[in-house]
């Protein structure tokens, strides 16, 4: 059997924790959320079985970023707020832990992502309650 290890797994096996390693996995969560893909996924080749590598490749153009958004979300977001979004994430996933930004101005850039204005959806209307 392979195991797998994270530096951030590595960190808490020797007793570094910080809160920046909190930074990091919300880091991985926002990618995980508005990708739809797994964290880690073998499938994707060597170099870019972790999410954080591939989309390290991907966003490395600005342009790319709305073609890993996952297809379920269709067009309802915001273009620019995604972009603002997807880079506050790769801050989070900085290799070098004293690089990332405190989860307060994390908290700050996402919360200034919300004003941005979504694109209305018509509403739905049932005949039948579920």
């Amino acid at each position: 059997m392979i195991v797998r290890t994270d530096d951030i797994f590595l960190k808490l096996l020797t007793g570094l924790v910080s809160s920046k390693n909190d930074v990091y996995s919300y880091g991985v969560f926002l990618f995980t959320l508005f990708t739809g893909r797994k964290a880690f996924d073998s499938k994707r080749g060597s170099g870019k079985e972790k999410l954080t590598d591939w989309l390290k490749i991907v966003c490395s153009r600005g342009d790319n970023i709305p073609l890993v958004v996952d297809s379920a979300m269709g067009n309802r977001f915001p273009g620019e707020g995604l972009i603002k979004l997807f880079q506050t994430a790769l801050m989070c996933v900085d290799p070098q832990l004293l690089a990332r930004p405190e989860m307060r101005f994390v908290e700050s850039m996402v919360s200034d992502v919300a004003v941005y204005e979504v694109p209305t959806c018509p509403t739905l209307t049932r005949r039948h309650s579920i």
